[in-house]
C-alpha cells in the first residue's frame, strides 16, 4: 500500500452553512470516518457511473431544485457579467 503525503492533496477552503456542516460531522462520526474523509466519500459517490467528460447533473436540474435552498448572502451570489455599453452617453 502506498502512503499518501501532503503533496498528494490540494488544500482548499470550503464555506458551508452551519446545518450542513453539522450533518457532515454527524455522518462522519456514524460512519467512523473523519470530516474530510466523509466529504471525499460523498463527492466520489456523486461521480460514480458518470461517463468521463460528461456532467452527471444538468444546470437545469440544479436550478429547478432551488425550493429547499437558502438564499445566499450578497457576497456569495453567483457572479454574472454585466455588459458595459456607452449607449446614450455623450462621447
Amino acid at each position: 500500500m502506498t502512503t499518501k503525503t501532503q503533496k498528494d492533496f490540494v488544500k482548499t477552503a470550503l464555506r458551508l452553512p452551519p446545518d450542513l456542516h453539522g450533518e457532515l460531522h454527524a455522518a462522519a462520526a456514524e460512519a467512523e470516518r473523519g470530516f474530510n474523509a466523509e466529504i471525499l466519500f460523498r463527492l466520489r459517490q456523486s461521480f460514480k457511473g458518470r461517463k468521463k467528460g460528461l456532467p452527471n447533473i444538468s444546470k437545469n436540474s440544479l436550478q429547478s431544485d432551488s425550493t429547499n435552498q437558502p438564499d445566499l448572502a450578497p457576497s456569495m451570489q453567483p457572479f454574472t457579467h454585466q455588459s458595459t455599453t456607452n449607449e446614450g452617453q455623450k462621447p
